[in-house]
């Protein structure tokens, strides 16, 4: 499993998601963070919590930025996502 961080690649992916994905999709909390976090599996990538036991501010996404990673089953996917998004 690769792992990469939340903090900046979030907020950069986040913008997209909400210019792009976001208008073809209902408007609901629970629509926007299942299309979020399907929108990433199609990339390879889901969002892991690290620290499960402990509770983190999150936003609408269910993301808590510098706290959650971005995970990656194969480094390939983990190295595309990272150039496209960087």
């Amino acid at each position: 499993m690769t792992y990469l961080e939340t903090d900046r690649l979030h907020f950069i992916t986040r913008k997209y998601f909400r210019d792009v994905v976001l208008e073809t999709l209902p408007n609901s909390e629970t629509d926007w963070y299942n299309g979020y976090r399907s929108w990433l599996a199609e990339q390879g990538c889901e969002i892991v919590k690290l620290n499960p036991g402990r509770d983190f501010v999150v936003d609408i996404l269910g993301v808590a930025p510098g706290y959650d990673k971005f995970a990656f089953a194969n480094e390939r996917d983990a190295t595309l996502f990272l150039l496209r998004w960087s």
